[in-house]
């Protein structure tokens, strides 16, 4: 007997839990009580690719999707064979306030972002001013720093060249008040 790979006992332990709360959603929204394994998939507008296969043939991310979607990406409705006019409306009105409540939360967040972006690239051109500042005032103090290290070298040479002068200046003989050498 051939063994079970791990990612297949995953895949039917999603699928069985999917079939659970779809049956279980379905019970609750319309009334009807289904063994799980009879739940089955009808596609809808949005997330079209969850519903265009049998439950049984998806992947593990789509029963993770399916089981997170219950409730609240879509909802169990009675299945009948004649769709009347105006339950069609009434889907197509849903699925509309759905879709503009979609559209309204994305503006909030693109206007969100927007600003984010804006205030972010505005503290990036201050940042980058300070930096163009501050790269000024080294260069000003490397100079400085410069000018110093070149200018006691100057006094030191000049130093050591005086040096010996002195030198030569204390062993002469100095005339004392007197008048004597």
């Amino acid at each position: 007997m051939k063994a079970t790979r791990p990612s297949s006992l995953k895949r039917r332990r999603w699928r069985d839990k999917c079939r659970e709360l779809l049956a279980d959603h379905i019970r609750k929204r319309i009334g009807i009580t289904l063994e799980p394994s009879d739940v089955r998939l009808r596609a809808l507008p949005h997330k079209r690719h969850l519903f265009i296969k049998q439950l049984s043939d998806h992947t593990l991310r789509a029963y993770k999707d399916l089981c997170e979607g219950v409730r609240v990406t879509f909802k169990a409705v009675p299945w009948s064979t004649q769709t009347t006019l105006s339950s069609r409306i009434d889907q197509l009105q849903e699925l509309n306030a759905e879709l503009t409540k979609q559209i309204s939360n994305l503006r909030d967040c693109l206007t969100l972002e927007t600003e984010a972006k804006e205030r972010l690239q505005a503290e990036l051109h201050l940042l980058n001013e300070t930096n163009n500042l501050l790269r000024q005032e080294v260069q000003k103090r490397t100079r400085e720093c410069s000018y110093f290290k070149d200018a006691s070298s100057k006094y030191a040479e000049g130093i050591r060249k005086v040096f010996p002068i002195i030198q030569g200046l204390q062993s002469t003989p100095t005339l004392t008040e007197d008048g004597c050498f």
